[in-house]
């Protein structure tokens, strides 16, 4: 087991390191991209008097209210967005302005965004083979205590325990990894999809979730998210930043065929029907 745990572990540490301290915010974008972004943030504070929300504040306004010439805030697109936001939130703690930021990440203490999205899908997909090479390691232990002449029962319950633990955290890592790979696929970050109105619809999450696949070009999308190779996310070497591409979802009133809940008027009042 020597050679794959070399593999496993140094692959992961080459993702972790990258995640954290090899890829920076600013790697996506230019430095006139940065002043315009930081202004439009300085602007805002003003507007509001300093209150704004600098974790989840967007520089058109955020994901669920924008505000229109006239100053009144309002909710358009067909889920609480306009389909134009500008992809990135400023974040106190890593003070620095993230482009397509996917979520901070508190056990990495960074965010994951464009800079570094590829690296920390990387260290996912690794955790989440290394924790099913561990089950079927355990699996095996397991069997050649049980076959013994005089096997410790004892000692092979105890790797019966090791072996559902172990189990367990792989599919749990399985199913977040999954879960990332569909947002990729259709272009959203966690950020994005939790912000997202999808119980306004009768149709049900599901059927939104559908709705927005079917509108995804999703190997496009996995290409320009993570890169033109997935096998590279398995190696120790350097990847560029996510192409960053305008948010598209479907029209609001392909996903109201089966009716909406609550509607929202133009001063983001919402109304139940």
């Amino acid at each position: 087991h020597v050679l794959p745990s070399l593999y496993i572990n140094g692959t992961f540490f080459f993702n972790w390191y990258m995640c954290v301290f090899g890829a920076r915010p600013e790697d996506s974008y230019t430095e006139e991209q940065r002043a315009r972004l930081f202004a439009a943030y300085r602007e805002a504070r003003a507007a509001k008097g300093g209150d704004v929300d600098p974790e989840h504040w967007a520089a058109e306004g955020g994901m669920n209210v924008i505000e229109s010439p006239d100053g009144k805030p309002r909710r358009t697109g067909p889920m609480g967005t306009d389909g134009d936001v500008d992809r990135g939130h400023f974040c106190a703690k890593c003070k620095a302005f993230v482009v397509r930021s996917d979520h901070h990440c508190p056990c990495l203490g960074v965010c994951v965004g464009a800079h570094n999205q590829t690296y920390f899908v990387g260290m996912m997909l690794i955790m989440t083979l290394s924790m099913w090479y561990g089950s079927l390691v355990s699996v095996y232990a397991a069997h050649r205590c049980f076959t013994l002449e005089a096997p410790d029962t004892q000692h092979c319950r105890q790797l019966l325990t090791v072996i559902f633990a172990v189990t367990f955290l792989a599919f749990a890592l399985s199913c977040f990894t999954i879960g990332i790979f569909f947002l990729c696929a259709i272009d959203l970050t966690i950020r994005e999809a939790l912000a997202l109105d999808v119980l306004r619809f009768k149709g049900g999450p599901i059927f939104v979730w559908r709705r927005i696949a079917a509108n995804a070009t999703m190997s496009a999308n996995l290409e320009r998210v993570l890169g033109s190779s997935l096998s590279r996310l398995l190696l120790p070497v350097t990847r560029p930043p996510s192409i960053l591409a305008p948010l598209r979802l479907p029209k609001e009133e392909d996903l109201a065929v089966h009716g909406v809940y609550f509607v929202v008027d133009e001063h983001g009042v919402e109304t139940w029907v």
